[in-house]
């Protein structure tokens, strides 16, 4: 299969509803999804699950904000910090 978009659904993700359908419409077998599930994993595939992104993100800002930003963000303890008030600490 080429894909969900090949197969001509709006995303490319291949859902086992989706998968089962393309096989029907292809080749005239059903499956329950359940049983698709436990052939795919027999041919090696695995469940992923696709990331979240918003289509805005700027990856070229947040990097630069990783490199910049995040280590002044970051804080370092003091060296007269102050003693520890929980009873498992002796300090």
């Amino acid at each position: 299969m080429a894909g969900a978009l090949a197969a001509g659904y709006p995303t490319e993700l291949s859902t086992l509803p989706r998968i089962g359908k393309v096989i029907a419409e292809r080749f005239g077998v059903q499956y329950s999804v359940g049983h698709l599930w436990r052939l795919l994993r027999r041919l090696g595939f695995s469940c992923q699950k696709p990331e979240k992104r918003a289509l805005q993100r700027n990856e070229p800002e947040i990097a630069r904000c990783k490199r910049h930003g995040w280590p002044a963000l970051k804080k370092k303890p003091s060296e007269k910090a102050a003693a520890s008030s929980s009873s498992t600490n002796p300090a």
